[in-house]
């Protein structure tokens, strides 16, 4: 009769860590870490929540801007306001 291993003598590979990135909170200026694969999250300190989705401004567009992605506006687009973001492209024009 052949030997059996138990199941409780198997032991699976940990998981691999999660990838994690360090941001600030552009309000309250609170460091805190999230995944890397995050879309939006809420500020642990103010609990404001913060998006970090890119965007691509195309036209005119009066008023403040606010994510955490990557904002990068076109040759052709003008923006008057408050830009809030992680990192910028400006082509066009910027007033703010």
């Amino acid at each position: 009769m052949p030997l059996r291993i138990p199941l409780t003598a198997h032991h699976p590979e940990t998981p691999a860590a999660t990838r994690r990135r360090r941001v600030h909170c552009p309000r309250c200026r609170v460091p805190f870490d999230i995944s890397r694969r995050a879309i939006t999250i809420r500020c642990p300190a103010c609990s404001q929540p913060l998006a970090f989705d890119d965007l691509t401004l195309r036209r005119h567009v009066d008023g403040d801007v606010v994510t955490m992605g990557r904002v990068a506006l076109a040759q052709s687009a003008r923006m008057h306001g408050e830009l809030i973001c992680g990192s910028a492209v400006v082509a066009g024009q910027y007033t703010g």
